[in-house]
């Protein structure tokens, strides 16, 4: 049976480094190699920090970032989602709109997909290099 991993917070700068570990300590526990680990934990910042610097702009207060992980053989599949505005052009940016290009180089599969609910969801695909380990192994 795949190992899933679900985290639903608020999308706080803050989360932003908390879900990195989470998923680096998580991607260790399933035996994933460095190089594996490395592009993870690079990709999921990008597309947690895309939706606490762009999901929820215009709302009062931050709303939910969601956070899936699931291993399937030897592949990682993280879905990364959000209930707010969706992609739509923004002229003011902060960032430098190289994050969507580098989560794209970093999973070996990525596609950003409109929810029916509203907001985004951001899926990544790893190929893990070497079979799966759970926890209890």
């Amino acid at each position: 049976m795949a190992e899933v991993l679900r985290w639903h917070g608020r999308a706080l700068p803050d989360t932003v480094g908390q879900l990195r570990r989470l998923l680096t300590e998580h991607a260790v526990r399933i035996g994933a190699g460095d190089d594996v680990r490395d592009r993870l934990r690079l990709a999921v910042t990008e597309a947690v920090t895309n939706v606490v610097m762009h999901a929820y702009r215009h709302a009062p207060e931050p709303g939910d970032v969601i956070v899936v992980v699931e291993q399937e053989d030897a592949q990682l599949f993280v879905s990364v989602c959000d209930e707010g505005l969706g992609m739509v052009p923004r002229i003011d940016s902060p960032g430098l709109g190289l994050g969507l290009g580098l989560m794209a180089q970093m999973a070996d599969s990525f596609d950003v997909l409109k929810r029916p609910e509203g907001g985004v969801e951001v899926r990544l695909q790893f190929a893990l290099d070497s079979p799966l380990q759970t926890a209890a192994a």
